[in-house]
């Protein structure tokens, strides 16, 4: 694995993270141990917990401990390893969705590899997930519908409900984010939100964030002062407090942005098989 950095001479850097090529290389391979030899090129989502990078990939979770790399497989508790959601709780845990045509459900003890629940709806996917307190929402797709899901924390995790009624402007949510009492959605028509404390149910409650954005918004997190997302055409800030949309000058060209994490004043994104991080200093 290469890390190549690019740091320029400007208020603001670019630090560009490459995976070249990752290759895993035995002389022999044990027996029962060929479901754990997959491919870990694609990064679909990325989490941080104590210093420790994990990444969801077409593979498992790729994990990254200052200069070492390993991977999270079947073979270490995983229900699948085409994973395309990743999410940190409270415990210090992840909560990982599974990728079309598989969309499973677990909790998983990342430091002692072992899964502490597990759920099957019979989804397509799990597009993205978010925790918060002793509540984790998730987005998901079954078939050709997209909806919200509902999980509490009583002495374990339980299934609460399901939302699948949006406003008809929405025909796709790509992502979304849980904001103390508040759920933005990031659709094919900007950014739509609701009060949690609303009939969810009812496409009325959902209304449009920002009036004059009508971009497809690919990947959503917060920021100290709103949210930062992902667009067809690049980054934005969103400040909530003064309305004020920011577009990010990143001054490269950067295709098909998406997989936005916000922590401190870093920005990580990806794009294709490149992983960036944007530092604003502002």
């Amino acid at each position: 694995m290469n890390i190549c950095k690019v740091f320029k001479n400007k208020p603001k850097y670019l630090l560009l993270i490459t995976f070249f090529y990752i290759h895993v290389g035995y002389c022999q391979v044990v027996e029962g141990m060929w479901n754990s030899l997959t491919s870990f090129l694609q990064v679909r989502d990325v989490e941080f917990i104590d210093d420790r990078l994990y990444f969801a990939t077409e593979g498992g979770i790729l994990l990254i401990d200052e200069d070492e790399y390993s991977v999270i497989s079947n073979i270490d508790g995983l229900n699948g390893v085409d994973i395309l959601s990743i999410e940190k709780d409270d415990y210090n845990n992840l909560w990982i969705g599974g990728n079309s045509p598989s969309g499973f459900i677990q909790s998983y003890d990342p430091i002692n590899y072992r899964s502490l629940s597990s759920f099957d709806f019979q989804l397509t996917s799990i597009n993205d997930i978010h925790a918060q307190d002793s509540i984790t929402w998730m987005l998901f797709q079954d078939s050709q519908d997209n909806g919200l899901m509902k999980f509490i924390f009583n002495e374990g995790w339980q299934y609460r409900d399901s939302y699948r009624n949006f406003p008809e402007q929405i025909t796709q949510i790509n992502c979304f984010l849980v904001l103390d009492s508040l759920i933005f959605l990031g659709t094919n028509d900007g950014v739509y939100s609701s009060h949690m404390k609303n009939n969810l149910k009812n496409p009325s409650t959902w209304q449009k964030s920002i009036q004059d954005l009508n971009e497809n918004i690919s990947s959503i997190d917060k920021t100290v002062d709103g949210l930062v997302f992902t667009a067809s055409n690049g980054l934005y800030e969103y400040f909530i407090f003064f309305n004020q949309l920011v577009p990010i000058n990143l001054e490269i060209d950067i295709e098909s942005a998406q997989n936005i994490f916000a922590t401190g004043n870093e920005y990580w994104f990806s794009s294709n098989e490149i992983i960036y991080v944007y530092e604003n200093e502002n």
